[in-house]
């Protein structure tokens, strides 16, 4: 489907929205937090692309686990670039409840279960497994230090804190290096609320898009595949079909993130294959916040690029 106003840029219609939706997006902003970004990815991905905060002045956020794409994507590169995606990961003591932090969400994974790391990648970023992104940490961290990587080698919460504080790191360097971002991380799940930026959001969304990510993939699944026995639904209610108020056709996904004061939601609006449209939206008291917020913006870019109201 074509763009029925061909004369009008998309730059230009999320720059309207500003001033258009300015009072009702100062209603939701009871946290003082709230930030609303919106970015345009064409098919120049080559070139800079345009983004621009429509509501709020700060010029970062706490991403909460939204942060888990940028974990992810690293872990990803690690574990496909060795070839290990097909390989079976037994659960082990990372996920012991006494080294993490009591108010992250956990699928309930058990020290001596068995998961496909495919699987385990599903659960870090559907429902967004905080339990999940630990064992693959373990796993790449096993890696590099050239040990078997289902060995169980956390003993104590000094040993926990080393392979965090070494995966964090290596995430660093990762981002530094292929992107050129600088992530102030001390946590791969986001649990330990730094601010990023809002454009190095964007600068890893057109990496992912440019690179045709299988995290895109993942992110873009309603449910889970069964694991052991069990389904995840997503997170994100704009690609469930099961939330009919929010659910959309265009919507390719992304990633939520729950902290006290940051409920976030980052969504992808798909124009064409290689067109997207970022939507931000975080600093919100609840997650009901979010989700309005969005869903006024995706009906604006329904109805100013094609007429129409899904």
């Amino acid at each position: 489907m074509n763009p029925i106003f061909k004369n009008t840029t998309v730059p230009e219609i999320i720059a309207g929205m500003e001033s258009k939706f300015y009072t009702v997006f100062n209603r939701y902003d009871k946290t003082t937090n709230l930030n609303i970004t919106m970015y345009n990815f064409d098919e120049n991905l080559e070139n800079d692309f345009f983004y621009k905060t429509i509501y709020g002045n700060s010029e970062s956020i706490i991403p909460a686990s939204i942060f888990k794409l940028f974990s992810t994507n690293y872990l990803l590169s690690i574990l496909d670039s060795n070839n290990l995606l097909e390989e079976r990961i037994e659960v082990a003591n990372e996920i012991n409840k006494q080294y993490l932090n009591k108010y992250l969400f956990r699928v309930g994974l058990k020290k001596g279960e068995i998961f496909d790391i495919r699987k385990l990648l599903e659960l870090a970023l559907i429902p967004s497994s905080a339990d999940s992104i630990y064992t693959l940490s373990r796993v790449v961290y096993n890696l590099l230090n050239n040990k078997n990587i289902n060995d169980d080698c956390i003993k104590s919460k000094d040993d926990w804190n080393n392979m965090i504080n070494f995966i964090s790191n290596k995430i660093k360097e990762y981002y530094n290096s292929s992107i050129k971002i600088n992530l102030p991380i001390l946590d791969p799940t986001g649990i330990d609320r730094k601010l990023i930026k809002v454009i190095d959001i964007g600068i890893l969304l057109k990496f992912l898009i440019t690179n045709n990510s299988k995290i895109l993939d993942i992110v873009s699944q309603s449910k889970t595949s069964t694991i052991n026995g069990k389904v995840y639904n997503s997170t994100n209610a704009f690609i469930r079909r099961d939330k009919k108020q929010f659910y959309h056709p265009k919507i390719k996904g992304i990633k939520t993130g729950s902290l006290l004061g940051w409920k976030n939601l980052l969504l992808l609006y798909g124009l064409t294959p290689v067109k997207n449209i970022g939507i931000m939206v975080a600093g919100c008291e609840n997650h009901s916040d979010t989700k309005e917020i969005a869903n006024l913006i995706v009906k604006e870019l329904d109805n100013k690029l094609f007429n129409i109201s899904f």
